[in-house]
């Protein structure tokens, strides 16, 4: 298989550059994608509020209902009505009210502004549930960390570039061993070819020697000698020589 791609590098060469060049094509294909987070916390009121006044029953389950809120399908509708990216993820820290959002988007404007916009529903859901829950005894929501890019994402970006280079590869071997098998076969008919056409040629000639009439033998002549028949063979045939002599002296 070697012998052959190497035997074959000018098919091999071109096929796999193509390959290479269509697996870059792929790659930047894939658009990469932005991620944004935004860090907050949930802090209690300057005074406790009675569990009665205060409709979350208190700080223990403020933080779920905050993040069931923003995660729920008409929050997400929502933000994609405003041109927003619905595309985002709201997690708690365990043992905490500290909450994390993240936004992938297509665009570090877009991720950065449905950073932003999740913070001020959750401040807007907090402020709407504690409408008659004394000012000084609200929870309130503090932002730790604004909305800022924290990595670029080129999911699958890699793999698909892998491969279109891994088949591409494959195709360009395949196509060379076979361009290479192609090639021996017509050559070797070739060489056939040629070997048959002196052997029938001379195959030719020997049958036609062959078929060729024959000329039967000198006879004897027959000479009358004292009454008796003697057979006197046919005179030998004269050299080049002799017969230059006779002209010479003739």
């Amino acid at each position: 298989m070697t012998i052959a791609v190497l035997r074959r590098w000018y098919v091999f060469l071109p096929l796999i550059t193509l390959s290479a060049a269509g697996a870059y094509v792929v790659g930047q294909g894939v658009k990469p994608q932005y991620e944004v987070t935004a860090t907050s916390i949930l802090v209690p009121g300057m005074v406790e509020a009675e569990e009665a006044t205060n409709p979350y029953g208190g700080m223990d389950n403020t933080t779920d209902v905050i993040v069931i809120v923003l995660g729920a399908p008409h929050t997400r509708e929502a933000l994609a009505d405003r041109g927003l990216d619905p595309t985002y993820e709201v997690d708690t820290r365990s043992r905490t009210s500290i909450m994390d959002v993240t936004v992938l988007s297509a665009t570090e404007q877009q991720a950065t502004a449905t950073a932003a916009a999740l913070l001020e529903i959750a401040e807007q859901e907090l402020a709407d549930r504690q409408e008659g829950v004394p000012e000084r005894a609200q929870i309130k929501l503090q932002v730790l960390s604004e909305p800022a890019l924290t990595d670029v994402v080129s999911e699958g970006k890699m793999r698909n570039m892998a491969v279109v280079g891994v088949v591409g590869a494959a195709l360009s071997l395949l196509v060379t061993l076979l361009f290479d098998d192609l090639l021996g076969l017509f050559r070797r008919a070739r060489a056939r070819k040629r070997q048959k056409g002196p052997a029938d040629e001379v195959a030719t000639q020997e049958t036609g020697a062959d078929d060729a009439p024959r000329q039967p033998p000198a006879q004897p002549q027959e000479q009358l000698t004292n009454g008796q028949v003697t057979l006197e063979p046919d005179p030998p045939s004269r050299s080049r020589r002799e017969r230059a002599m006779s002209r010479g002296q003739a």
